[in-house]
């Protein structure tokens, strides 16, 4: 479980190591992604899962797909077994292929977008503050919420308290800690918002990361391929 719980971690959480780019850039492409993958047929996916393996290695995200792939893997064949039990093998193919490149390209918008450029930027298009701190919330607290979870399981596993036998004797200890956990964050997170002015009718952002010629690049080549889709006389959708 632990491992789970790390896998899932690194696989959401942004890596501050990786070179910051323009979080509306990489919003665009997500969208345009998502697009993608909800129109194509089984080929278009197969391109399209070819495109986001070869960004992952790219990227250099290839470790942290891979062990987000491991939880992944049993929900996909799950939902395909039931799609095949009803519909036809490749409908089974095709919602698998669906779960496995929604989750990679989601993985990858949130390994390299920065949550508190995303409401910057938002603030800057003129998007009221409470709304455009919803991003930073949510895919910071998250990770934090995981990170602290992995490090209760570890603390239980080791005083022996996690068996199958005895679920209903840990879990509610499991559950108080994690309240503890979620109060504790949202105390520094109040704290973390008065600094920054949260609520305040003038906030001017600090910066906003440049647009870069690599996720430009990006951007332009996934418009590329589904305009190379929609009007392609082989069946793509």
């Amino acid at each position: 479980m632990s491992l789970i719980i790390r896998d899932l971690y690194n696989g959401i959480s942004y890596k501050p190591k990786k070179k910051n780019n323009n979080p509306l850039i990489l919003l665009i492409s997500l969208v345009v992604q998502f697009f993608a993958i909800l129109i194509f047929n089984l080929y278009g996916l197969l391109i399209v899962a070819i495109v986001v393996l070869i960004e992952s290695f790219l990227f250099k995200f290839y470790r942290y797909h891979f062990n987000l792939l491991k939880l992944i893997v049993p929900f996909a064949f799950f939902t395909g077994f039931i799609v095949f039990l009803f519909r036809s093998p490749v409908d089974a193919l095709n919602v698998m292929l669906r779960i496995f490149c929604g989750a990679l390209t989601f993985s990858t918008f949130l390994l390299m977008t920065n949550p508190a450029d995303l409401s910057r930027a938002f603030e800057k298009l003129h998007i009221p503050s409470k709304l455009a701190f919803l991003p930073s919330l949510t895919f910071t607290y998250i990770p934090y919420v995981a990170r602290d979870t992995e490090e209760t399981v570890n603390a239980l596993v080791l005083r022996g308290e996690i068996r199958l036998k005895r679920f209903l004797l840990f879990s509610p200890k499991l559950i108080a800690l994690l309240l503890a956990s979620a109060i504790y964050r949202s105390d520094i997170m109040a704290e973390s918002l008065t600094i920054r002015g949260f609520g305040l009718k003038q906030r001017k952002p600090y910066k906003i990361p440049p647009i870069t010629l690599t996720s430009s690049i990006r951007l332009v080549t996934w418009i590329i391929l589904v305009i190379v889709a929609l009007f392609s006389p082989f069946p793509f959708i």
